[in-house]
């Protein structure tokens, strides 16, 4: 079974440190430790590589380079020990279209290359609005921007975007306009040819997954620490991936699971489905990290599908 792992990926020890000293050295070293996570991806038989995202400091720190946009405070990602520096958006926002691509190694990647970039909503709600007379002006406008984005990124030959969206999961019970959310979403997938699936974590989606599933994009991925098959079994799905791997704990999986997940998965309705992470493997030390790419491509190999 085809499997990925995608979002930012935990430093190594060298690299924090080299981190900490401000090393001279420290380009040179991100993109080495670049090269070797993209390595471990191929040599995984990864469906989908990523540039691991190892210098970005958060999913939202490229985007400071955006016209109309400073730097915050710190604030807490979720219920994690890591942190995010806010976004202040304070102008309309302009020159944007190549932010992605000129932070990762697109170049290195293989034929079966992948992206990772928030989706409008998360970006929204995590960030701050100071110039947009409205909520709905002020999403749209971070939709338009991602967009543009994913037109680049689709040029340049990316196979798979994922949007992830943690967001909307966190806040799935409290959610009283969704309309607004899946227009975004879907404003990000115009003209784009990649695939692009929505990435639900951090909280469980049963009671707006039909919502969801309306939503015109190429699929979902889903925490499945946080949700259930038989939540999700009787949906109809075009693509899907199921986060069995646990990013935020370093216990590994047992590998006996894949004959449950062969099963579970040979009675549900998609039309494609991968295996991955639940999260991004940035929450686990790196040693972990990689141990937990190696259980995913192991279970992957013994599901039958």
């Amino acid at each position: 079974m085809k499997a990925y792992a995608l979002g930012i990926y935990p430093r190594s020890p060298k690299l924090i440190e080299a981190t900490r000293a401000n090393d001279p050295r420290l380009d040179n070293l991100f993109k080495t430790e670049k090269r070797k996570l993209i390595k471990l991806q191929i040599k995984s038989n990864m469906a989908l590589v990523e540039d691991p995202m190892l210098d970005w400091n958060d999913i939202f720190r490229p985007f400071v380079n955006v016209k109309g946009i400073e730097l915050g405070a710190l604030n807490r990602f979720f219920e994690t020990n890591t942190f995010y520096r806010k976004l202040i958006i304070n102008d309309e926002l302009k020159g944007y279209g190549k932010i992605i691509k000129n932070n990762i190694l697109l170049d290195e990647l293989p034929a079966n290359k992948a992206v990772v970039m928030p989706d409008p909503y998360t970006f929204a709600e995590l960030n701050e609005n100071q110039y947009y007379n409205s909520y709905e002006e002020y999403i749209l406008a971070i939709a338009k921007m991602l967009n543009k984005e994913a037109q680049t990124l689709a040029k340049e030959g990316v196979e798979f975007i994922q949007l992830n969206a943690p967001s909307i999961a966190y806040n799935a019970n409290n959610i009283d306009d969704f309309s607004i959310i899946k227009e975004s979403i879907e404003i990000v997938k115009k003209r784009v040819k990649s695939k692009i699936y929505l990435h639900l974590y951090f909280g469980n989606i049963e009671k707006i997954l039909d919502k969801l599933l309306d939503i015109k994009i190429d699929g979902l991925s889903i925490d499945m620490i946080n949700n259930s098959i038989d939540a999700i079994k009787e949906y109809r799905f075009k693509g899907l991936g199921l986060g069995i791997i646990d990013a935020t704990n370093t216990k590994l999986e047992d590998i006996k699971m894949a004959k449950d997940i062969e099963d579970r998965l040979n009675n549900m309705n998609y039309k494609e489905a991968y295996l991955c992470t639940n999260t991004d493997l940035e929450f686990l030390p790196y040693e972990f990290a990689t141990k937990k790419i190696s259980r995913l491509a192991a279970i992957a190999k013994k599901v039958k599908i």
